[in-house]
């Protein structure tokens, strides 16, 4: 994980939090900032404690958890789906 800064820069899309990543791909919140602190899942600090996730990162991450060549494009719709309804969600608060 690095700092916001460098990353900040190259993230293109929507950012995603720990808690939206975990509701995603169905885990802890735990095992997101596990992936982000081993490098696994690409994810950068904005602040002290404030970490955000890449779209593109999540979705990489999907395809590259897959068996095989990756995930199906089934598989990673239906996370592209998830995350929009997370985003969609988020507009809100």
């Amino acid at each position: 994980m690095t700092d916001g800064n460098e990353h900040h820069e190259r993230a293109r899309g929507p950012l995603l939090t720990v808690p939206q990543v975990a509701r995603v791909l169905q885990v802890t919140c735990r095992q997101v900032r596990e992936w982000v602190r081993s490098g696994r899942l690409e994810g950068f600090k904005l602040g002290r404690r404030t970490v955000r996730v890449p779209q593109a990162s999540v979705l990489r991450f999907v395809q590259a958890s897959g068996t095989g060549a990756g995930a199906s494009s089934a598989a990673l719709a239906e996370v592209e789906a998830s995350i929009a309804v997370e985003l969609s969600g988020s507009e809100g608060r």
